[in-house]
């Protein structure tokens, strides 16, 4: 299930909550494309924000597609996937000339 739609080139935010809070611990993240494609050639590790247990990581798609973020712990528990949708923006001419992408909101550039 789809949770998010973002679009290609937008930094995607990510956000993980060890149970009980351990702090200290390593915590990875792979990505992966369609069809399973893991996209990271090895876990990356996110970072732990403080000492809070909550940890972040970033990743930005290339391209339009169902995406998929698998997070754990390093010994192999804890794991969460999430699934989002990443896609391409259209552009538009306006009559006055300026260029705007519809999106979630309309931007324009001009």
């Amino acid at each position: 299930m789809t949770e998010r739609k973002f679009k290609v080139g937008e930094t995607i935010e990510i956000l993980y909550q060890a149970a009980w809070a351990p702090s200290d611990i390593t915590v990875n993240m792979e990505i992966y494309y369609e069809n399973k494609k893991l996209v990271s050639d090895s876990p990356i590790a996110l970072t732990e924000l403080g000492n809070s247990g909550r940890y972040y990581g970033e990743s930005i798609p290339d391209a339009p597609g169902e995406w998929s973020v698998q997070v754990e712990k390093s010994d192999g528990t804890g794991r969460t996937v999430k699934t989002f949708s990443v896609i391409a923006p259209f552009f538009l001419t306006e009559p006055w000339g300026l260029e705007c992408a519809y999106i979630q909101s309309q931007e324009c550039i001009g």
